[in-house]
């Protein structure tokens, strides 16, 4: 009897790992190619470039640039690493140079002011 348990209990696990894996059709949804405002792109998923995502549409092959796809299409597609653009060098600013002021010595401080004086006691 404990045997039969243990079979029951197995498949018990074995259903429900099998139940839980399986996707439902609002999960198989969120899988399927999104454009950056939440809208599904119609079409299957040819191929991931540098440039962006080929879908097959009625149409034809229409590329989504890798910049209108959301976040999570491009985690899941986006391989490789999109070459970077060039980086402008920001200009050195020059530091102002710093003018020295002439430091004034204790002794001649008023120097106009004492020859004035003198001037006037004359």
């Amino acid at each position: 009897m404990n045997y039969d348990i243990k079979k029951i209990i197995l498949y018990v696990l074995f259903i429900g790992l099998a139940v839980n894996t399986c996707l439902s059709e609002e999960q198989f949804s969120a899988l399927q190619a999104r454009k950056v405002n939440g809208i599904i792109i119609q079409g299957m998923v040819k191929e991931a470039t540098n440039e962006g995502l080929v879908i097959q549409a009625d149409k034809g092959d229409v590329t989504y640039p890798w910049k209108y796809l959301s976040s999570g299409t491009r985690f899941r597609y986006e391989r490789t690493i999109p070459k970077p653009e060039p980086v402008k060098k920001p200009k050195k600013v020059k530091k102002p140079k710093k003018v020295k002021k002439p430091i004034a010595k204790a002794g001649k401080t008023n120097t106009v002011a004492k020859s004035s004086a003198k001037a006037g006691k004359k």
